[in-house]
Order: C-alpha cells, then structure tokens, then sequence
C-alpha cells in the first residue's frame, strides 16, 4: 500500500541533534512501515548529515516504544534486524549505511551525555498516530 504523505506522519526530535522519521509507506498485511530517516547535527564545527531508508515491523516499532517508556535499553532495527537508532543509558546511537556495487560503508553517530533526553525522545515516538 503506498502512502501520499502527510506531515503528521512523521517523527520529529531534537535533542543533541535533529532527527526526522518521515513515513513513505506501509503494509498492513505483514505489519511494517517504510520510513525515510534523516539526521542533522549543526552544533559541532561542521554539519553532519545522514539519510537511510528502512522498513521497521510494527511488533518491533512497539517494542522499541515500550522499553523508551521502561526506561529500558531500547534498539529500533529494520526488517533485516539492524540496529537503526538506539538508547542505552545517556547514549544516543544512530547508524546510516550506504551500499555501492563494490563499497559497504557504515557511519555511527553516538552522542554521550550528561543530559538524558529519553523524555524528549519518548514524548516523540508516542505521539506518533499509530493505526494497527
């Protein structure tokens, strides 16, 4: 099923930096949503910029949510169950891949705290409409 867009199907949160899940599309039948993910950080020196594109199960959408709001150690993976963005203690973890015909290239950007921003974080991902 192909979704249209709509600005209130997105996650927006800023803490140490901005990142956006924007919903491109979905499936019913087996349960998953398609995402675009986009990460900007503009208060180191330079600008980091990173951009991927994942299907997440709504079974490990909602658990993700629930170990946030646990206070638990929370790992949002993809369908092929790789690590997309975590939280682990006052630790901010994203990850963006990039596939060429002969390069695989991972970049990880963490940020390390003494502010913990997993209400910021929380607050972002249950207010997002869910449907199933």
């Amino acid at each position: 099923m192909r979704y249209g867009g709509d600005e209130t199907l997105n996650i927006s949160i800023s803490c140490p930096f901005n990142i956006v899940f924007d919903v491109k599309d979905y499936e019913d039948i087996y349960g998953s949503l398609n995402f675009d993910i986009h990460l900007e950080d503009k208060e180191v020196s330079y600008e980091v910029s990173f951009f991927r594109n994942d299907w997440i199960s709504y079974k490990d959408y909602d658990l993700f949510v629930y170990n946030l709001k646990s206070f638990k150690d929370s790992e949002l993976i993809n369908l092929d169950q790789e690590i997309i963005f975590s939280i682990k203690d006052k630790k901010i973890n994203f990850l963006a891949k990039k596939f060429t015909e002969e390069n695989e290239m991972y970049i990880s950007l963490e940020y390390k705290g003494n502010i913990d921003y997993r209400y910021n974080i929380i607050e972002s991902f249950s207010s997002f409409p869910k449907w199933w």
